[in-house]
């Protein structure tokens, strides 16, 4: 079970005004919330280039240094089915003024899995210790479809209980009584987390061979939290007491 730290939680921003309407008093009242969050999803997008004079060549290069990646990659646990195409692409241009053709072709694959940074420093020691060229790595981490929803959840209960609090806080300061909710609005932000591909862990072996060399910062440091933050704002109907 994805395990969620709140940690620094932080409620602010909040405020309350009163209005006078044609129908009725009221208190705006606004609150929020925002929490740190442990990512529970890594991508790799491995990317290779091979350039050549000669077409086939290029997209030969490039095949056989896809290969080598695959191999690493089925080495260290992977299956076929968690790694994915992310881009294939053969192109031509004119090279400098003597007008002859470079070919370059280049392949992306992507790779998403549960967070464990045992996996991630392992890849990376394959990766150094490995024969490859013309290779770029690009790692980042997300939180799942799953995992933010439930954690802007949370939050957006914490925010709503601000909110009812600031207005209390009004009400009770003039005298007044808050009374029925009128209106409730919020910013309905856009989920982020990544469900593009089916998730699981390599199956790693425990007797799976590892290059030696030197640890990652994987081994020592923890991945980045990722922050969320809800907010609301509530229309309360206030009487008097």
């Amino acid at each position: 079970m994805n395990r969620i730290l709140f940690i620094a939680l932080l409620l602010i921003t909040a405020s309350a005004t009163i209005a006078q309407t044609a129908n009725a008093n009221e208190i705006t009242s606004s609150g929020s919330a925002k929490s740190k969050i442990k990512p529970d999803v890594v991508r790799f997008e491995i990317t290779v280039l091979k350039e050549n004079e000669i077409e086939k060549n290029a997209i030969k290069d490039l095949n056989e240094e896809i290969e080598k990646i695959t191999l690493l990659l089925t080495k260290i646990g992977f299956t076929p089915s968690q790694i994915k195409i992310a881009t294939y692409k053969i192109s031509n241009e004119n090279r400098y003024s003597n007008n002859s053709k470079s070919f370059t072709a280049s392949n992306s694959l992507i790779v998403e899995f549960k967070v464990d940074n045992k996996v991630i420093n392992q890849f990376y020691q394959e990766l150094q210790n490995g024969n490859f060229t013309d290779l770029e790595v690009a790692f980042d981490s997300y939180l799942s479809v799953d995992l933010e929803k439930e954690s802007r959840k949370k939050l957006l209960q914490l925010a709503i209980t601000d909110a009812k609090y600031n207005a209390e806080n009004i009400a009770t300061a003039l005298d007044l009584k808050l009374g029925t909710v009128k209106h409730v609005s919020k910013e309905f932000g856009e989920i982020l987390g990544v469900t593009n591909m089916k998730l699981g862990m390599p199956n790693i072996k425990a007797d799976a061979p590892t290059s030696a060399g030197p640890k990652t910062s994987f081994d020592t440091f923890e991945i980045e939290d990722i922050e969320l933050e809800e907010s609301i704002v509530i229309v309360f109907e206030i009487v008097k007491k």
